[in-house]
């Protein structure tokens, strides 16, 4: 369902003109629920240009959710060929976050 969700949302994102895209990502990711914040951190991993990609995914990988850090590393990794010295400093960061899974995903974002 989570990744039903990502998708769904991706898609909507690739159909959408730029102020669309902006108006939803912010919403998304400053909802109440992590299951929608990590599932805009996910739907950032699409290669489609969001003006507010960095500025969001940076923002996700200080959530308080685990599984919304680790999204936000996810993305982070896609992104990565785009501005390697923030996406990387965002990976390098985590590597010492609590959740173990946390810091696998930042590893992987390292590569």
């Amino acid at each position: 369902m989570r990744t039903a969700a990502a998708r769904g949302l991706g898609r909507m994102l690739e159909l959408a003109a730029p102020p669309q895209r902006v108006e939803t990502i912010s919403a998304w990711a400053s909802a109440e629920d992590a299951h929608q914040r990590a599932s805009v951190a996910r739907a950032l991993c699409s290669p489609t240009p969001m003006f507010i990609t960095d500025m969001v995914i940076e923002q996700l990988a200080a959530d308080i959710s685990p599984d919304v850090r680790c999204a936000a590393l996810e993305a982070a990794k896609e992104h990565m060929s785009e501005d390697r010295a923030l996406y990387a400093a965002i990976a390098q960061n985590l590597l010492l976050d609590p959740d173990p899974r946390v810091r696998d995903s930042a590893r992987r974002a390292l590569g």
